[in-house]
């Protein structure tokens, strides 16, 4: 994580004195999330916000989506679960409308850990349970992960165990 670190502000140097915005806001951001993963979450937070900034002035729908990902991870991250919905929901309609699936299922993966968080079960589950569907279309290892995140939900107070199942035979359906 070192040489990142040492190599990513010369590349936001550069962009600079070249003029190149998107490749400044695409430093920023890969520096932001540098930052996030040594746990220097206000950093993160600040990286990644003038990311989204240059990104939403050039108009780069893509870079702006990833911008709002980052932020609204490292929110979360930092135990700022309302602030992550706050970046999540504009990131999951760019997401849509760009047809970029990995994102929309990093989104809606981040957007249930927000839902979680906030104690909010049942859109917690919803949101798994479709960034699920797309794990599994992609074929992507992520599916596996996600499913343990549902399991470990608990159960909304109307689907508690009346008769006396065990939780392993119920099931863990929300419908």
């Amino acid at each position: 994580m070192t040489r990142p670190l040492r190599a990513l502000p010369k590349a936001l140097a550069l962009a600079r004195l070249a003029g190149i915005r998107s490749t400044e806001a695409t430093a920023l951001g890969n520096l932001g999330t540098c930052h996030e993963r040594l746990g220097n979450y206000a950093e993160a937070i600040s990286l990644q916000e003038a990311s989204l900034t240059i990104c939403q002035e050039i108009g780069n729908r893509d870079g702006e989506s990833t911008a709002l990902m980052n932020l609204g991870e490292a929110y979360l991250h930092s135990s700022r679960p309302d602030e992550a919905l706050s970046c999540l929901r504009p990131a999951l309609i760019i997401a849509r409308s760009t047809h970029g699936r990995y994102d929309e299922a990093l989104v809606l993966t981040n957007l249930g850990k927000a839902m979680a968080a906030l104690g909010h079960t049942v859109d917690a589950h919803a949101h798994f349970s479709e960034a699920l569907l797309i794990w599994r279309a992609l074929d992507d290892p992520q599916a596996r992960s996600v499913e343990t995140l549902i399991e470990s939900l608990p159960l909304p107070a109307s689907r508690r165990n009346r008769g006396g199942a065990s939780r392993s035979t119920r099931g863990r359906r929300f419908r």
